[in-house]
């Protein structure tokens, strides 16, 4: 259903009744008071909310203020960060439908000089294990999502776990996807970013700086129709229909908090009611900007609904903020915040490290119903996102824990949002 931008009354009545969204003649979303609240518990000055439905803004509005004191602008452009992968995606998607390639096809076939430290993980790679983050080559973290590296420079880099095995953020995986659509396309990446998308969609106050997208929210708000909308946008084919299913189509599970699994350069769960992996069109797809956390973009594909969440101070609470607004325009339910399903108790425990490069251990324990978490010396209080995940913050860097098995706390995974590294715990 591709809903236009002048529409008769009957199709408007008949669009509203399949969707219950209001349209871009409705009343705006009556969510600013609770976004609001939400920014003030989460500690956030300000963020700017867009959402969009079809090719249509439903709301924009600046909430707050920014970092220095101002009023959070709608004229403004604000930096994707690490969720500049999506639309890096994007273009190799849109390179592949020129030039198409099995994504099983090897990386030594299509990068001869690619090396990693042992030979059987650098012939385990190929460009699915890059999309899907599970190459286990780890981040360099002086290095953006946009920002190409040359195959060789991995020759020495050990795995941090065997290639395809399981789900861990790839910062690496993105920088080796720049350095390809470059060597395919004969184009810098930025280049053909600006030819493939922001040009068609007109987005010229949107920058590429340092290896990340700034967009503007205006511009921005074409791009979320582009992939609600199965890669269109008023009426012109920017990306084919194949290529959005195959970004938005849960591939790996990454055993992350509630997003379920991982696509093509986005996070995938779950959120309308059928099974995430068999129902391309039934789910939320987001990208995060893993690290410093100052975007959130979740897509709603059955409903054409766009939501994008900017600030420009490091937090870990944009995720709050999108579920009050699918709450509003989708009647969408997250799981109930700080109230486990089983017994408290369960959570306690030391848990020892079984693979990564984090620190050896870290003890749970329980104090009149709190749990807090002893790690690297410190005790900090835990506070739970859902019966599976809890979160704290240590030196101004927030954390997850989480255990990827509902109802079984024998494993638990460990989650820095300043270097994206995750590791595999065992309780002992």
């Amino acid at each position: 259903m591709v809903i236009m931008r002048y529409i008769g009354l009957v199709g408007l009545w008949l669009v509203m009744l399949f969707v219950m969204l209001p349209s871009s003649d409705a009343q705006p979303l009556d969510v600013e008071q609770s976004i609001q609240d939400e920014l003030s518990a989460q500690g956030i000055d300000g963020a700017v909310v867009l959402v969009t439905q079809g090719d249509e803004i439903i709301y924009l509005q600046g909430v707050g203020t920014n970092a220095v004191g101002d009023p959070m602008s709608i004229e403004d452009v604000y930096d994707l960060g690490r969720a500049s992968e999506g639309i890096l995606v994007t273009g190799l998607m849109q390179a592949h439908e020129r030039t198409p390639i099995s994504f099983q096809t090897r990386l030594p076939l299509l990068m001869p000089s690619f090396g990693f430290a042992t030979q059987d993980a650098r012939d385990s790679i190929d460009l699915d294990a890059l999309l899907t983050h599970t190459a286990g080559l780890g981040r360099d973290p002086d290095l953006a999502p946009l920002t190409p590296v040359l195959p060789d420079a991995y020759n020495g880099v050990e795995p941090i776990h065997f290639p395809t095995t399981r789900w861990s953020w790839c910062g690496r995986c993105n920088n080796l996807i720049a350095h390809y659509i470059e060597a395919q396309t004969g184009v810098s990446v930025e280049g053909w970013l600006w030819q493939q998308i922001f040009d068609p969609l007109m987005m010229d106050e949107t920058v590429i700086r340092n290896g990340t997208v700034w967009a503007h929210p205006v511009e921005l708000a074409r791009l979320l129709s582009v992939y609600s909308q199965n890669g269109r946008w008023e009426g012109v084919q920017l990306v084919t229909p194949e290529s959005i299913t195959a970004m938005h189509r849960g591939w790996q599970p990454t055993g992350y908090s509630a997003i379920d699994f991982y696509g093509y350069g986005w996070f995938v769960q779950s959120g309308v009611g059928l099974d995430v992996v068999e129902s391309p069109e039934d789910r939320i797809v987001s990208l995060i900007d893993i690290g410093n956390q100052q975007a959130h973009i979740a897509i709603v594909p059955a409903y054409q609904v766009g939501i994008a969440v900017l600030t420009d101070q490091p937090t870990q609470g944009l995720q709050s903020i999108t579920d009050i607004i699918l709450a509003s325009v989708i009647d969408f339910s997250p799981a109930p915040f700080g109230r486990p399903a089983f017994a408290i108790a369960a959570y306690q425990g030391r848990f020892v490290l079984d693979n990564g490069d984090l620190a050896e251990e870290f003890t749970v324990t329980l104090d009149e119903q709190a749990l807090s978490i002893t790690y690297e010396g410190d005790e900090m209080p835990l506070t739970f996102i859902d019966d599976q995940t809890l979160t704290f913050r240590v030196s101004g860097t927030m954390w997850r824990l989480h255990f990827p098995t509902l109802g079984d706390t024998r494993q638990a995974i460990l989650w820095s949002s300043q270097d994206a590294q995750t590791a595999l715990y065992n309780r002992r």
